[in-house]
């Protein structure tokens, strides 16, 4: 995972993956039957362990739009104090720019996680909705947009050193949604 992730699927060789395993290349096809096979399962690790953590949030039940604005916190957060692991970007996005126009699975991948990202938000956002804290039925339109503006950040933060970017969005991030809590006043 940390190797695609690093490099990118087309620039990661099976040399680069029997060093990051230490398995041997006949194990690895054993395995995985192919580079794409292993970097579908790291896909999929990826989406079990990073993306379920930073949409803990989001998902949890009474999640709204506290946690919207922890989430992007959260990306603020990682980008202040891991700069280089955060330059990574995110494996998901990152393929998502990469291959989802030309692979068929990572294309699934990349839908199924848009998908979660917009319902997460938007779950959120209805949950508010329902207290009375927002304005009622713009959760699928604001959901779509705090999951664009995430995935730009994401995209954004590829290769980018500079942590201050990410803590301005969030900050705009939360201008905007306290905006949204005055509409409902």
């Amino acid at each position: 995972m940390e190797t695609f992730w690093a490099k990118g699927y087309e620039a990661t060789s099976v040399d680069d993956l029997v060093a990051a395993t230490g398995i041997s290349k006949s194990s690895l096809y054993g395995a995985y039957g192919s580079k794409h096979g292993l970097f579908e399962a790291a896909l999929g690790f990826y989406t079990g362990v990073r993306v379920e953590a930073m949409l803990h949030g989001l998902e949890a039940d009474g999640g709204g739009v506290e946690e919207v604005i922890a989430f992007f916190d959260l990306v603020a957060q990682i980008a202040e104090e891991y700069p280089e692991r955060a330059a990574l970007g995110c494996l998901l996005t990152n393929s998502i720019t990469e291959l989802a126009y030309s692979d068929p699975s990572v294309r699934e991948s990349a839908e199924n996680y848009v998908v979660r990202l917009t319902t997460a938000f938007s779950v959120a956002i209805g949950r508010s909705e329902e207290a009375g804290d927002l304005v009622s039925g713009m959760s699928d339109s604001r959901g779509q947009l705090l999951a664009t503006l995430a995935l730009g950040l994401f995209v954004r933060r590829r290769g980018d050193l500079d942590p201050s970017g990410a803590r301005s969005v969030a900050a705009a991030v939360r201008t905007l949604v306290e905006s949204w809590m005055a509409d409902a006043a």
